[in-house]
């Protein structure tokens, strides 16, 4: 069986960020359950093997790929199924950030104990970042990446590309996102939208929900950042180049929505995640 633990809690960031890990491991065969409260916020992705979760007196079967949360102060047991091992990679929070996570949808529900995993094959490659950093010295990465990479994982496995494609209400929603996609995620009349599909803007916004989990303002924000640090990272194109492509009034503007959303300025984050960098 493979451990490694790392704190962070104190450990200097090289750019502030919005969501620093406080406490984070790998388990590889881990064989034994676990019967405590925590006093951080913590989320365990599971990506082999099945097993148990016991939490506020009921008890959930564990089958990977999936993500457990555990939350702070309240008694959980979980763990593999007797017997048997499973592969666990885990990152926790200070408690005082559980306002900034439910904002973000990353904590959907305090009644919520985790979710399947539905975009594996993403989670995978990350997963496996993950584990080679964590295997690095600190001084030898770039700490303020390490959070960003626990951060889209959290978001990548809430996105729920995959349920039921074939279903008429996720190609709705599907059609709507590329729509929003094709405004570069800024307005698109709900009602209009609705009416070219014969049904009502309520029974649109159900949809949303039940697809999405975010409401269509907030997965607009989020998509139009998560396209800018795509533009920042992976082109040679100006910040203000990318401001106008984004549809932002200067560059000025720009910048202050995004160290708002990420928690460095553009080129912080450049510097830090464009390709080639360590």
């Amino acid at each position: 069986m493979e451990k490694i633990f790392r704190y962070y809690r104190n450990l200097k960031r090289q750019f502030n960020t919005s969501l620093p890990v406080v406490y984070a491991g790998i388990i590889t065969g881990k064989d034994y359950q676990v019967d405590r409260a925590s006093d951080l916020l913590g989320y365990s992705f599971i990506d082999r093997g099945r097993g148990s979760l016991t939490f506020e007196g009921k008890t959930y079967s564990v089958q990977s790929p999936c993500v457990i949360i555990q939350y702070p102060e309240i008694q959980q047991q979980y763990g593999p199924a007797r017997g048997e091992t499973w592969d666990e990679i885990f990152f926790s929070y200070s408690p005082e950030k559980i306002p900034y996570l439910q904002w973000k949808g990353y904590l959907p529900s305090k009644n919520v104990s985790g979710w399947e995993i539905k975009s594996y094959e993403v989670i995978s490659r990350m997963m496996e970042e993950f584990r080679r950093t964590l295997k690095r010295s600190e001084n030898l990465f770039c700490l303020s990446r390490f959070d960003m990479l626990c951060e889209n994982m959290m978001m990548e496995s809430l996105i729920r590309d995959g349920v039921d494609s074939g279903s008429k209400a996720v190609t709705l929603i599907k059609e709507l996102c590329k729509e929003l996609e094709l405004h570069n995620f800024s307005y698109v009349d709900l009602d209009e939208f609705a009416s070219k599909f014969n049904i009502s803007t309520s029974t649109l916004r159900r949809h949303w929900q039940e697809y999405i989990g975010i409401p269509p303002g907030q997965y607009c924000s989020e998509q139009l950042m998560r396209k800018a640090c795509y533009l920042i990272s992976r082109t040679d194109s100006s910040i203000r180049e990318i401001a106008q492509e984004l549809g932002f009034p200067d560059q000025l503007y720009f910048s202050k929505k995004f160290k708002k959303a990420i928690g460095m300025s553009p080129r912080q984050y450049r510097e830090t995640f464009s390709s080639g960098k360590t």
